[in-house]
């Protein structure tokens, strides 16, 4: 009986090891264990697992995290972390809850909700990040890290489908040019049709039409220098409706929240789509967005250091009927 015992204690314990996810919330690759931050992280397979296919889905898996789309528009996203957010897209506010795709900061939120695609994973790092990511980041910040160019040629394809009409493709290549230059090409679309009715004109709104691309290089002249280069593009057409505001669950907040503020066409205290709404204006949202990242790293002194640079232009036009 005791040698059965201490046979079976070491497998209990190699069953109950959890696998190691490394992050970068300190701008250096360790161990989420190690890392002395409130962080929640998400691998291309856990994103996958949860379908979490767009920023603003990241509210229904990580703790303390409140979002939703802002001011009707389809590319615009509040967050609020540690009662810290900004409800407001206009050109001359900061968010207190940064979003970052590859450490390179997206300075509006205007541009924060976007498709993920070829994503390798997801950092939520809940509260003040001032120190390694800057002063917009008093709640927290979102950190979006893409998958660089692999070593060996390969890809994927996808195709889904979905209510309203949806459909959704994605792919991704590798190619490699030679052992020190690997260079990786994505691509998705996504689309679905409107599901509210205006019953003054008959058209239906919250249509979605997004489409981008990604080429990216990395750079291996030798065994202390890393170059990665990346260029994306993204189209972003769709109306997002407004709604009476339904993001209170309890009699009590309900009476404390403006009702008639944008909620994305969704009901007073329920969170169903609304079938109809009553509009005299019409509603579009249209945005371009092009981001140019470049991070150079090399090992010296038996530390790491990176140059990152990046460039980010965006041109949006809406119209929006306010309440």
């Amino acid at each position: 009986m005791l040698l059965s015992v201490a046979l079976w204690a070491p497998a209990c314990i190699a069953f109950g090891q959890l696998e190691e996810i490394v992050v970068t919330a300190e701008r250096r690759e360790a161990s989420v264990q190690e890392v002395p931050i409130a962080v929640s992280a998400f691998s291309e397979e856990a994103l996958e697992a949860l379908q979490i296919n767009e920023t603003l889905d990241l509210v229904e898996v990580v703790p303390n995290l409140f979002g939703g789309n802002n001011t009707g528009l389809a590319t615009a996203n509040m967050y609020y972390l540690r009662a810290q957010g900004n409800d407001e897209s206009i050109a001359t506010f900061d968010p207190p809850v940064g979003t970052y795709v590859d450490d390179v900061y997206i300075t509006r939120q205007n541009a924060n909700n976007f498709t993920f695609f070829d994503v390798e994973r997801i950092e939520v790092l809940r509260g003040p990040q001032g120190t390694l990511f800057g002063r917009n980041t008093t709640g927290g910040a979102i950190n979006v890290i893409l998958k660089k160019p692999g070593e060996e040629f390969g890809g994927y394809a996808e195709l889904g489908v979905g209510r309203w009409d949806g459909f959704t493709a994605r792919a991704s290549v590798d190619m490699p040019f030679s052992e020190k230059v690997l260079s990786k090409f994505s691509f998705f679309h996504q689309s679905h049709d409107g599901y509210l009715s205006n019953i003054v004109d008959g058209k239906t709104y919250n249509d979605l039409d997004n489409m981008g691309f990604r080429g990216a290089l990395r750079f291996l002249p030798n065994d202390n220098v890393i170059w990665d280069l990346s260029v994306d593009y993204m189209e972003t057409e769709g109306a997002n409706i407004h709604g009476q505001l339904s993001s209170a669950s309890t009699r009590i907040s309900r009476s404390i929240l403006t009702p008639g503020l944008p909620a994305g066409g969704l009901y007073l205290f329920t969170f169903a789509p609304v079938p109809f709404v009553s509009k005299g204006a019409d509603y579009g949202n249209e945005t371009e967005t092009l981001a140019v990242v470049s991070n150079l790293g090399w090992d010296m002194l038996g530390g790491r250091s990176n140059l990152i640079v990046g460039y980010r232009d965006m041109d949006q036009e809406f119209l929006l009927n306010f309440p």
